[in-house]
């Protein structure tokens, strides 16, 4: 992920938020996204010793690409900024966070989350 130039912060949001959405969809089995999301807060609260661990075949290439793409949507709404396309053009989003907002460059300096990982 950081050879495809992800920032530290943006591979930790990305994998904490697809584990966040696995430990949800195994509580919770086949329940509308609307209801999911109201229990969100229940698993926000750090891991515990009774966390489910999600096994490595959850982090294929595909679903990476996938919740890097929902993060992007996501950082635009935390910011109170507006999607008004149909169908989001990720491609044209992700040029303006890091043209406009710095996105995949501004990171602050701090001890390496991943020190055995090339």
């Amino acid at each position: 992920m950081r050879q495809e130039g992800m920032l530290d912060w943006q591979i930790q949001n990305c994998l904490g938020s697809i584990i966040l959405y696995w430990r949800l969809e195994q509580k919770y089995p086949g329940t509308p996204d609307c209801f999911v999301f109201e229990k969100m807060n229940e698993f926000t609260q750090g891991e515990t010793a009774e966390s489910l661990f999600p096994p490595l075949s959850l982090f294929s290439k595909e679903r990476v690409d996938i919740q890097k793409a929902q993060n992007l949507i996501t950082t635009l709404q935390s910011w109170n900024l507006e999607i008004r396309q149909k169908i989001p053009d990720f491609k044209a989003i992700e040029h303006f966070l890091v043209h406009r907002y710095q996105y995949s460059i501004d990171d602050i300096k701090h001890k390496d989350p991943f020190p055995k990982i090339v």
